[in-house]
């Protein structure tokens, strides 16, 4: 009877996101507002973000503002649609998805792991162990530290998932509206509410034990690299239209 329910069709109906892609979209512009999207990218103060949207997003009269979940990216939107996203130092960003998994999520979730994150996590203690697996004279190590990439979630979502390739990257960088960095959160969440919701934020939402300083080592880039080949330039390009989008307001 569950699968009869109506709840089970709304929440069915939810999971297409029909209703953000279309219908939401659809209405907001008879009323003249902007759609703007604003993408998830995992450990970039995604969830301090989308904690302060949902606070504050009431006050905007001119921007109706769209929070997807992690597995969209520039993609999955309508095309030409607008976007705007948080962006923090690949090599910081994969530690902390690491750290974030390992300890399931504490405090803010409580995750499951899979067998083979299990596995993973019983032989590596640390993000700096990982990476030093993944160079071990050690064949069976290095595999399984390889494989950590494929099988822990935060590792798996590269910046090529958000906003495609090079060269999809170049030809969509208009559509990127917001550009904003984990690091300066603070600052950027005040240009953000100036921007999109037509106030500036009393306080700056700080969930899921934000950070904006990690201590890193020169190896974890070299992993990165090796994984992503082209993580750094996306990471360095989006920095780029985030200072183009500045000067463009001045």
């Amino acid at each position: 009877m569950r699968n009869l329910s109506t709840t089970t069709w709304i929440n069915r109906f939810k999971r297409t996101f029909i209703a953000e892609l279309f219908l939401i979209p659809f209405f907001a512009r008879l009323k003249g507002k902007e759609v703007l999207y604003v993408l998830h990218v995992n450990k970039a103060a995604g969830t301090s973000l989308f904690h302060g949207i949902k606070e504050n997003q009431t006050v905007s009269s001119k921007t109706r503002i769209l929070c997807m979940p992690h597995k969209f990216g520039l993609k999955n939107l309508p095309k030409n649609s607008k976007v705007a996203l948080f962006i923090r130092a690949p090599e910081a960003r994969f530690a902390s998805g690491f750290e974030h998994q390992k300890k399931r999520g504490y405090p803010h979730y409580d995750l499951e792991w899979s067998r083979e994150e299990a596995a993973i996590f019983e032989c590596f203690k640390s993000f700096d162990e990982l990476v030093l697996g993944m160079s071990s004279n050690n064949t069976e190590l290095q595999e399984l530290a390889h494989s950590a990439w494929n099988e822990i979630t935060h590792l798996k979502l590269s910046y090529t998932h958000y906003v495609g390739g090079l060269n999809y990257l170049a030809e969509n960088l208009h559509r990127i509206a917001f550009v904003g960095e984990q690091e300066t959160f603070a600052s950027d969440w005040e240009v953000f509410c100036d921007r999109f919701l037509e106030s500036s934020s009393s306080t700056t939402p700080k969930l899921n034990a934000l950070r904006t300083a990690r201590p890193t080592q020169s190896e974890w880039k070299n992993a990165v690299q090796k994984i992503y080949p082209d993580e750094y330039k996306l990471y360095e390009r989006l920095k780029a239209r985030k200072l183009q989008l500045i000067s463009a307001r001045r």
